[in-house]
């Protein structure tokens, strides 16, 4: 996830730079927008230095690897019974 500060003059260059990395613009304010972006730590680097260069970059939260399994395969049985 990355927060950013806009200005309307690079407004659409943000939506565009967010459509080639296949991001997702998830809250969008008059001076901010919080966008979300999947990749490898590579993809992601290279995303946030276009952006550095397109807007101020507020706050960014990086998740690192996370998963699961589809269908009813699981990656981990959970050991509780508390639901």
């Amino acid at each position: 996830l990355i927060k950013v500060d806009v200005a309307a003059a690079s407004t659409r260059a943000i939506v565009d730079l967010i459509r080639r990395h296949r991001g997702q613009l998830l809250d969008e304010s008059n001076s901010t927008r919080t966008v979300q972006v999947t990749g490898t730590g590579l993809e992601i680097s290279d995303f946030l230095k276009e952006m550095g260069g397109l807007a101020r970059v507020l706050e960014v939260v990086r998740s690192g690897v996370a998963a699961i399994e589809p269908g009813h395969r699981m990656l981990a049985a959970r050991t509780d019974t508390a639901a």
